[in-house]
């Protein structure tokens, strides 16, 4: 979204879905874009767990949202215990904060795994070769099986096409909070299971 006065225009709640939805494209497509990285929370029994992301993919029906991680990744098994998820997108430039409650599918060997698999570049998918993270080590270390300062030249990528993993996961509700220092703005719009979307304005 285009830096603007929130106040000096009134969109129309689908409006605003639209150019939320639009920014989320734009997150996919350019690592520019503040929607390129989004923090990412789960549940590790009643206690969160937060970390950024890289925003991979977006569909506007039945909207989703999805990134990759290691399948030995501590969020993947979290995501198996419990698929309520959270996302949270900031545009300082904008002045606009989004909220996002999904619930997340894990992909491994399946068509959506393949695509993005095919979509990753060789530098992406050299991450995979190396070990999950929270692993303990002696001392500070790539995780990776080789030195990152002399990468071998015969390396072969997809000996890490196992340890890849597509995280994919439905939008269940968004909150949108657009600042501006006359006076917040906030909107709330909610999925049923077809992916249509119910609206509403709040107080910030």
């Amino acid at each position: 979204m285009a830096k603007h006065n929130i106040w000096d225009e009134s969109p129309s709640l689908d409006e605003l879905l639209d150019r939320i939805f639009a920014a989320f494209e734009e997150g996919v497509r350019s690592a520019k874009h503040p929607f390129h990285l989004g923090v990412f929370g789960t549940l590790s029994g009643r206690a969160p767990r937060m970390r950024t992301v890289v925003l991979r993919r977006f569909w506007r029906e039945t909207p989703r949202l999805a990134f990759h991680t290691h399948a030995g990744s501590p969020k993947v098994t979290e995501i198996g215990e419990n698929p309520s998820v959270a996302w949270v997108f900031y545009d300082r430039e904008a002045g606009l904060q989004l909220r996002v409650a999904a619930t997340a599918s894990i992909h491994n060997s399946d068509e959506l795994e393949h695509e993005q698999w095919d979509r990753t570049t060789t530098l992406g998918k050299r991450c995979y070769l190396g070990a999950p993270s929270g692993v303990e080590f002696p001392e500070a270390t790539s995780g990776l099986p080789f030195d990152p300062d002399s990468i071998p030249d015969d390396l072969d990528v997809e000996e890490g096409r196992s340890n890849f993993v597509v995280i994919s996961t439905r939008i269940d509700s968004i909150d949108c909070l657009e600042l501006d220092v006359r006076g917040h703005r906030r909107s709330h719009f909610v999925f049923d299971d077809g992916g249509r979307a119910s609206a509403t304005w709040l107080t910030p």
